[in-house]
């Protein structure tokens, strides 16, 4: 062999040497979490149970099939820890590290005695201590205090809340010591609760829908107030955006921003201008990059929501532009195709049960006597603003499907204030059956079809499946009328 060869030789053997190596590979640790939750079929319809990222933002969700005795179990692959919420259930909150092995035992008629087993046993445990005794100062305000304070005196209240919540927070990492990952993440939710107080002040002093006629409102004021307030959360930058207690800072943005076009009862949801007038708005003044991605998000989601299927696309430019995480709008565009189908198709939904409507005798024998036909359910209640405009705004519609002799309308609202809810159908001759239930029926059927806001729309096939529910079904919408046209 001569040298030349040789040499060649080393050079092969040496390029060769790190993948012939005997060292293994460093294995990818597998973080698992498994739990059992009781009484699970008494408190959800739903069949899934998700772990979401309080670091990442709720648009990183797992999700796991819940079992026939209420188990779970996920299998994570993790960087760095992290700190979760278990959803629907929010008030319990998991912390994981690379390689864990946790198992919680949890009662969701009693969320404040969860109990955890496995390693991170002790970090979960000082976690959950901190909420649910109360260390952090809570963003719920009551209304006397939103409504009654001036503006100045209400910075210094909610100042003298962010210092309290800085006080406890100091003493529970002197008392439990629950280490820097949980430290920064409790430091952000603090910080956050300060900028959700400011938004309820906001909210509560400009809110079109729940102002008296004769207040006049000083919509500029207001859109001056929610402009400084946004500015201050952009300078917060990373110390906020990371956590996901920013998602409702963002949330009440988003809701003034549309109390804010809403000046009279006129006003449709669906107008176009109107919508693109508001994508403007969010993308002037939410400058940080990353919480003008998240706002973006949520504006996304509300719109898929409401089945503004034609303004998405044809804006489509700008949220590829603003949303540069690949899983993000990966996620928005599957959850947007996924309505979209649905909306065009009127196939059952399979996940929610007719049965949730008949806990009410008078509401399971108006369904049981139009069986066979379609009926279209809308839940309002006579202060609900938007239900009002509704009814009045689609009563003719409404006629000439009832003339159609298939199509039937059932009104369902609490019966606490049927006097002025019954005067007002009358005096509007609103068509249709009008139904009035007590408070604790009207409330647990809403939460069995995973709502709380009105207007609630529910559409039954003339086999008697749900085929759709939510806020944004209007009997003039396009989507009404499609699912209309189809059944």
């Amino acid at each position: 062999m001569s040298i030349y060869q040789a040499f060649l030789l080393l050079v092969f053997i040496l390029l060769l040497e790190p993948a012939c190596s005997s060292d293994p590979e460093t294995p990818i640790e597998t973080t698992i979490i498994t739990g059992r939750i009781s009484n699970y079929k008494d408190v959800s319809n739903t069949k899934i149970v998700k772990l979401s990222s309080q670091e990442t933002g709720h648009y990183f969700d797992k999700e796991a099939n819940i079992g026939p005795n209420g188990s779970f179990r996920f299998e994570l692959s993790l960087e760095s820890s992290k700190q979760f919420t278990l959803m629907p259930f929010h008030n319990t909150y998991v912390f994981l590290q690379p390689g864990d092995s946790v198992h919680i035992e949890l009662d969701p008629n009693r969320p404040r005695q969860s109990t955890f087993s496995g390693s991170s046993r002790l970090e979960n445990e000082a976690l959950n201590v901190f909420y649910s005794e109360g260390y952090y100062a809570s963003y719920r305000v009551p209304k006397n205090i939103l409504t009654n304070y001036s503006p100045d005196a209400f910075l210094d209240y909610s100042d003298s809340l962010m210092r309290f919540g800085m006080e406890n927070l100091s003493r529970y990492m002197a008392d439990v010591d629950p280490g820097p990952q949980i430290t920064k993440s409790l430091d952000a939710l603090v910080r956050n609760d300060h900028y959700i107080r400011l938004f309820d002040y906001g909210l509560s002093s400009c809110s079109v829908l729940n102002q008296p006629k004769d207040i006049e409102l000083k919509i500029q004021d207001d859109f001056q107030y929610y402009q400084q307030l946004i500015k201050s959360v952009n300078n917060e930058g990373d110390r906020l955006v990371h956590h996901s207690s920013i998602s409702s800072v963002l949330d009440r943005y988003l809701r003034y921003l549309i109390q804010y076009h809403i000046q009279d009862e006129s006003f449709n949801f669906n107008d176009q201008p109107y919508q693109k007038r508001l994508l403007s708005e969010i993308i002037e003044n939410v400058n940080n990059d990353h919480l003008k991605e998240q706002m973006l998000f949520r504006y996304y989601s509300y719109l898929t929501f409401q089945h503004q299927f034609d303004f998405i696309d044809e804006h489509e430019d700008v949220w590829e532009k603003n949303i540069v995480s690949k899983l993000l709008w990966s996620k928005l565009r599957r959850e947007y195709d996924e309505r979209k189908v649905q909306s065009l198709s009127a196939a059952p939904l399979e996940e929610y049960s007719v049965r949730n409507l008949f806990m009410n005798p008078d509401l399971k024998g108006k369904i049981d006597e139009y069986q066979g036909n379609v009926i279209y359910l809308d839940f309002w209640a006579i202060w609900c603003v938007p239900c009002r405009n509704d009814m009045l705004q689609s009563k003719e519609e409404l006629n000439k499907l009832l003339a159609q002799g298939h199509v039937k309308i059932i009104y369902v609202a609490p019966d606490e204030e049927r006097e002025n809810a019954q005067a007002f159908m009358s005096s509007n001759r609103i068509p249709g059956d009008h139904l009035y239930i007590s408070p604790e029926h009207f409330r647990k059927i809403l939460f069995s079809y995973g709502n709380s806001a009105l207007p609630f729309q529910i559409f039954l096939n003339r086999e008697g499946e749900v085929v759709a529910k939510g806020n944004h079904y209007s009997a003039i919408s396009p989507v009404s009328q499609n699912l209309f046209a189809k059944l």
